[in-house]
C-alpha cells in the first residue's frame, strides 16, 4: 500500500522535462509544499509537449483535484500557469515578488541592460507584467543597477574568474546551518588537511596560469576559515599568493566569520598575504539568542574583534545578520541596527533564518519560540530603512529554498565598497575556480549557460579523490 502524506505537510511530485524541474520545486516550495516520492505525495503535476505547446495535468492522490489544461509558450509561461493553480490550491495570492520565485530574481534584469541607457524603463514593464510589487520592483532595479557595470551583458570574460577556497570546519554547529564537515576544537592540528588543500590550490592556480585566467576575487569561505591554525592559515594564504594569478585590483576576502577565532596571530597572517576584505559576524547581538544558536561567542567579542581589525588597518569589513531568529525581537532588531550604526563596517549582509536540511534545527521549530512572519517582516524594514538612512544602499540580493515568508537576503554596502565576489556569484556570469571540499568549479558558454564540477563535501572523500577530480577541472576548462 502507498505510504500516507505526512500530517500537516502537503507534498507534491513533478513529472516532465529536467529543465522544468528546479522551476517547479521553486513554485512549491513558495506556496509551502515539499517534495516527495510519487506513491507518497499528495499531488502530482505533470508536464509533456515540445516546442511551445504543453500539457499540463494536476492530479491529487485522493481524486479531489484534477485538472488537465494545455497552455502555449515558453517555460517561463508554463511556469506561471503552474503557480497560478497551485496558489489557488493553496488558498494564496501572489506575494511581493509576483512570479519571480528564483533564487536570483535580479538575474531576470540583466538581458535589459544590454538596452542601454533605457534599460531601467524596460525592465520595469517586465516586472509589472510579473506582478512584482512595486517596491519590491524598486528594490530590484537599484540592485540591479549597482551590478551592472560588473555584469558582462555579451558573452563571459574567459580570461577572468573568481577563485574560491573552502575550509569546512568550525569552532561550534550553528543550529540553523549545514555547512560545517566537523567541529573542531581551536588549535587543533589540521595540518594534513592543508597538506591535501594546499596541493588542490597550486594545481588549480598552475592551470589557470597555463589558460590565461586571472582572478577578479579571491574567496576563502567556510565553515570558518580563521579555524586553522595561524601556521597552517599562513601556509594556506601563502599557497594561493604564489601560485594564483590575480588580476589588477583584485580584491581578496576572507571568511573571519566567528570573532572568537579572531587575535593578533591570525589579523598578522591575514594582513602578510594582502587579504583586503574581511568579514565579522555577529549573527545578532543579544548574548541569549547566540547561545540558543550555538555560537561560541558573545556580543562584547564583537566589538573587541572589530576594533582589532580596524587596529590592523582593515578598511573593508563585512557583517552578517540573522531576522526571524529563535526569540528574537523588534528591541533585538533595533540593537542590531545600533550596533551597524555604531561601527559602520563597509558591507553588511542581512539574512533572514532559512533552515537548512541536514541542519540540527531542522523539524524541530516548533520547539522553539519563533518570531511571527509579520513581527520579522517589520524588523527587516526597520533596517531596511535604518541601513538607507545611514549612507547604505543594496548591492546584491538572493532568496532561499527554505527561506521563511517571502524574504530575501540583502547585502548593502557604503559607496565604492560593493564586493565584486558576491556580485559575480549572484550573477553567475562569470567562470569560478573553486578548491577544497564542497567548492564548486563553474564555466560558462557564450551564452551563460554553465558547467559545473564538484568537489566532495566529505574532506575524507575529498583527500582521496583529489587526483582524479583536479582533472576533470582540468578538462573542464579546457577553452
Amino acid at each position: 500500500m502507498p505510504e500516507e502524506e505526512p500530517p500537516g505537510m502537503r507534498t507534491y511530485f513533478f513529472e516532465g522535462p529536467l529543465s522544468f524541474s528546479s522551476m517547479i520545486s521553486q513554485i512549491f516550495l513558495s506556496a509551502g509544499w515539499h517534495y516527495a516520492p510519487q506513491e507518497q505525495a499528495g499531488l502530482t503535476v505533470s508536464v509533456r509537449g515540445e516546442e511551445r505547446t504543453w500539457q499540463v495535468s494536476v492530479l491529487s492522490r485522493d481524486g479531489s483535484v484534477s485538472q488537465v489544461f494545455q497552455t502555449e509558450g515558453t517555460r517561463g509561461d508554463v511556469g506561471e500557469a503552474v503557480m497560478d493553480r497551485i496558489y489557488a490550491l493553496s488558498g494564496l495570492s501572489l506575494g511581493k515578488w509576483g512570479y519571480l520565485v528564483g533564487m536570483r530574481p535580479v538575474k531576470a534584469l540583466f538581458p535589459f541592460f544590454a538596452e542601454g541607457e533605457g534599460w531601467e524603463a524596460k525592465a520595469r514593464e517586465f516586472l509589472s507584467r510579473k506582478k512584482v510589487r512595486s517596491d519590491t520592483a524598486d528594490l530590484l532595479i537599484q540592485t540591479a543597477s549597482r551590478e551592472r557595470p560588473y555584469i558582462p551583458a555579451l558573452a563571459p570574460d574567459s580570461g577572468s574568474a573568481a577563485f574560491y577556497v573552502h575550509i569546512p570546519f568550525c569552532p561550534s554547529h550553528c543550529i540553523y546551518c549545514s555547512f560545517p564537515a566537523a567541529v573542531v576544537a581551536p588549535g587543533e592540528d589540521l595540518s594534513e588537511f592543508t597538506g591535501i588543500l594546499t596541493e588542490d590550490i597550486k594545481q588549480a592556480g598552475q592551470m589557470m596560469a597555463r589558460k590565461g585566467i586571472r582572478s577578479q576575487s579571491i574567496y576563502i569561505g567556510g565553515g570558518t576559515p580563521t579555524v586553522l591554525p595561524p601556521l597552517q592559515l599562513d601556509r594556506v594564504l601563502q599557497c594561493i599568493k604564489e601560485f594564483v594569478p590575480a588580476g589588477e585590483h583584485c580584491e581578496w576576502t576572507v571568511e573571519a566569520g566567528r570573532p572568537d577565532t579572531l587575535n593578533a596571530d591570525v589579523f598578522s597572517v591575514l594582513k602578510k598575504a594582502g587579504v583586503s576584505r574581511i568579514s565579522v559576524n555577529p549573527q545578532t547581538m543579544q548574548d541569549r539568542i547566540l547561545k540558543m544558536i550555538g555560537r561560541c561567542h558573545r556580543a562584547g567579542d564583537v566589538f573587541s574583534a572589530f576594533d582589532k581589525a580596524r587596529t590592523w588597518g582593515f578598511r573593508q569589513i563585512n557583517m552578517d545578520f540573522i531576522f526571524g531568529l529563535p526569540s528574537q525581537t523588534e528591541k533585538d532588531g533595533a540593537e542590531n541596527l545600533s550596533a551597524v550604526c555604531k561601527l559602520r563596517p563597509e558591507n553588511v549582509t542581512i539574512h533572514t533564518l532559512a533552515v537548512k536540511r541536514g541542519s540540527p534545527f531542522f523539524g524541530k521549530e516548533g520547539y522553539f519560540d519563533m518570531p511571527p512572519e509579520e513581527t520579522v517582516d517589520r524588523m527587516l524594514t526597520k533596517m531596511h530603512q535604518g541601513l538607507l538612512e545611514a549612507g547604505y544602499h543594496p548591492y546584491y540580493l538572493y532568496r532561499q529554498k527554505y527561506m521563511r515568508d517571502d524574504f530575501a537576503n540583502i547585502g548593502y554596502s557604503l559607496d565604492g565598497q560593493d564586493c565584486i565576489y558576491n556580485i559575480q556569484m549572484m550573477g553567475e556570469r562569470q567562470n569560478v575556480v573553486g578548491a577544497g571540499p564542497g567548492s564548486v568549479s563553474k564555466w560558462a558558454d557564450s551564452r551563460f549557460r554553465l558547467r559545473k564540477m564538484y568537489m566532495p563535501r566529505d574532506p575524507r572523500i575529498y583527500g582521496k579523490r583529489l587526483a582524479e577530480n583536479m582533472e576533470k577541472r582540468s578538462e573542464m576548462f579546457k577553452i
